[in-house]
């Protein structure tokens, strides 16, 4: 069990495979293919930030990588999934939704 990564050792290797057959393709190119600013992307690959969710969803999305390999370390690494990517991705967007509204009603008190 020891052996067994993270996710986001799993996302850097997401990121590194991505465009994989353009030879020397910048980090900027990846970043703007993932929608995220350069920096960003730059403190995860170095690790010192790690992806948020959405940024994981993304790079299953433009990287056609499983959801379950990405955030759980389970199964293969391309995508087979999407119902899963699709519910993770909905999920978020209630909490969002959530989140907003119980700040919106504090604000009131």
């Amino acid at each position: 069990m020891g052996d067994q990564k993270t996710y986001h050792e799993n996302f850097i290797e997401g990121v590194n495979r991505l465009a994989a057959d353009q030879v020397g393709i910048s980090l900027k190119a990846k970043a703007d293919m993932l929608g995220m600013p350069p920096m960003s992307l730059y403190k995860i690959m170095d690790g010192s930030h790690k992806p948020t969710v959405e940024q994981c969803i993304q790079l299953c999305r433009i990287g056609n990588y499983s959801a379950g390999w990405l955030l759980l370390n389970e199964g293969e690494m391309t995508k087979k999934d999407q119902g899963t990517l699709d519910k993770l991705d909905k999920q978020l967007k209630e909490i969002k939704a959530l989140l907003v509204a119980e700040k919106g009603s504090s604000r009131k008190k």
